[in-house]
């Protein structure tokens, strides 16, 4: 199964080089949603704590990709 992340992965590649600034500013927003979730999950009641460690394992994720976007755009272009 392909990678769901790979169109993202695309377009954070094409920001990052087009608009470094505004790329930063987008990751460091992800970040400080990242360290809520994952304070949220902490707090998290227990009927609730699997809804929220998936919303902070998403965040993680999605901000991993978003760092590694140009390496991951290369291996990509490498796989076509």
């Amino acid at each position: 199964m392909a990678d769901p992340f790979t169109s993202i992965v695309l377009a954070a590649s094409e920001l990052k080089i087009a608009a470094m600034p505004q790329f930063n500013v987008l990751v460091a927003a992800l970040k400080e949603l990242e360290e809520k979730l994952k304070t949220d999950l902490v707090a998290a009641d227990p009927d609730k704590i699997f809804t929220a460690q998936g919303q902070a394992q998403l965040a993680t994720q999605l901000r991993k990709k978003l760092d590694d976007c140009i390496k991951l755009r290369e291996e990509l272009k490498r796989r076509s």
